[in-house]
């Protein structure tokens, strides 16, 4: 269903420039209501005080939305927590139980009998901290004024997600994760997941995410936000998602799917609608290839369901994640992924391309922790997490069963106040120490992978207050088939 506009009275006209950080004291153009249909809940997670960002700076309260399919066990420890991309949702599948409900964006893998098999676990899905799905983001009122923060909203990261996600949680009355699973910004999710909360994760499964982000990604979410602040939030955002929708093929997906046909594909809307094929000699900003017109379908399908600034956000935290960050580098980390951590790498990503994806597992197998890298031999790029379900559902059946017969146990719990958690890492601060981990690995002799001075694993809960903003970041600017449809299984679209 398609948005409306709704402009904030005295803002620019859409379109007009604005430089990255947006103007302070007012906010910005909001170009989409969620008209969308909620089968999410919201909480309020208000009973810890305001939420501190990594940034330093403060929401007075954070409100998560969310979605469970399957029943808690009596020991409410059967949990799969499901993280989602960059244009997710709490939606990760349809409820059998509401007549009206539609299908999600991984249907295939949530269900009873299903990959995650809601006849034997309690699966839940949020919509991230700064989405626009339910959950505080730019489009939440801002509390001076009652209008939509826009860009106003403080930059977030990764790990704030994360820490929003383990309040959620909490709230809920849940005493442990036996899985983590997410692909791309889902998969940075559950890495975060497993480095800050290591005794309360029985087994993560990362998919399509590295443990930092490299700079090819960072220059394709550069150019995305620069077509949102330039040609203005609607066409901005369609510019965005066409380019976005490029890194997530592949050239081999592309050439299977379109080659060089000319007119509207067979199985897109436009064609039913009457749509046939233009002259050979079209005007040049017009669409005539079959790649074309999908483009083009996919960034103003995405107008309609999402919202411009929560891409600026979110897209932003993907650039700031770095497990390492704040915690001596990655070789202070590693010595605390004890958990089962599976990473899943697909061979034709050109977004997060497999040899930067296996980097994290095969370090960690190096030192003998139980870490193991798998990679998905797929023509389908990026996408091949979401178009793939028999092949990401095999890897997932295989990898539960393990934990199963593992049957791993710590004794993490989910109890303890934010006050109390605050005083055990200060006192584990006091005790600052050097990660043991071997100089001659070439993996961890990286530029900004330098051991530092680091707490050591930490067996309470991490604290809320962050440290100081570091300096130089910009804290404060804003699949293995022979073929495969333009449009995805069930009519939910690929593409993160």
């Amino acid at each position: 269903m398609p948005g409306r506009t709704v402009s904030a009275p005295g803002e620019r006209e859409q379109g007009a420039p604005r430089p990255p950080g947006g103007q302070p004291g007012g906010p910005d153009k909001i170009t989409w209501e969620d008209t969308l249909p909620r089968e999410y809940e919201t909480v309020k997670l208000t009973g810890e005080g305001p939420f501190i960002l990594a940034s330093g700076e403060t929401l007075p309260e954070v409100e998560l939305a969310y979605e469970t399919w399957g029943r808690l066990n009596a020991e409410r420890d059967n949990v799969i927590l499901v993280c989602h991309a960059l244009t997710g949702d709490s939606h990760v599948a349809s409820h059998p139980d509401r007549r009206d409900s539609v299908p999600g964006w991984w249907e295939e893998m949530v269900g009873p009998g299903k990959p995650l098999d809601t006849g034997k676990y309690f699966v839940l899905c949020s919509n991230v901290l700064g989405g626009c799905r339910g959950s505080t983001g730019p489009r939440s009122p801002h509390p001076q004024d009652g209008k939509p923060y826009g860009r106003r909203f403080p930059v977030i990261t990764v790990r704030d997600m994360v820490r929003a996600q383990y309040r959620l949680l909490r709230h809920l009355g849940l005493r442990r994760i036996h899985l983590v699973i997410g692909g791309s910004l889902g998969g940075m999710q559950v890495l975060e997941w497993a480095a800050t909360y290591p005794h309360l994760v029985d087994g993560a499964l990362v998919i399509a995410a590295p443990e930092r982000t490299g700079a090819q990604a960072l220059a394709y979410h550069a150019t995305q936000r620069q077509a949102i602040l330039l040609a203005g939030p609607r066409e901005g955002l369609a510019l965005a998602r066409m380019l976005g929708m490029i890194t997530y093929q592949s050239w081999e997906s592309m050439e299977r799917k379109f080659g060089r046909e000319a007119g509207v594909p067979a199985e897109s809307p436009d064609r039913e609608a009457g749509e046939t094929y233009g002259p050979v000699f079209a005007r040049p900003w017009e669409p005539f290839f079959q790649v074309e017109h999908y483009l083009h379908y996919q960034g103003q399908k995405l107008v309609a369901r999402f919202a411009a600034d929560t891409y600026l956000y979110l897209s932003r935290a993907m650039d700031l994640h770095d497990i390492g960050w704040r915690r001596g580098g990655l070789p202070a980390v590693l010595p605390t992924l004890t958990m089962p951590l599976l990473v899943v790498g697909i061979s034709s990503d050109i977004c997060f391309p497999a040899r930067e994806v296996r980097r994290l597992p095969e370090a960690l197998a190096r030192l003998g922790q139980p870490a193991r890298y798998v990679e998905i031999d797929s023509p389908w790029g990026h996408d091949a997490f979401l178009v793939e379900p028999e092949t990401v559902g095999a890897i997932v059946r295989e990898f539960l069963n393990e934990l199963e017969a593992a049957g791993r146990a710590t004794t993490g719990v989910w109890t303890g106040s934010q006050e109390a958690e605050a005083a055990r890492d200060r006192k584990a601060d006091g005790k600052a120490s050097r990660a043991a981990v071997p100089a001659t690995d070439a993996f961890l002799r990286g530029r900004d992978l330098q051991a530092e001075p680091v707490s050591p694993a930490r067996t309470a809960f991490p604290r809320e207050a962050p440290n100081p903003a570091p300096s130089g970041l910009p804290l404060r600017s804003p699949r293995g088939r022979s073929s495969v449809p333009v449009h995805s299984p069930a009519g939910v679209d690929a593409g993160e």
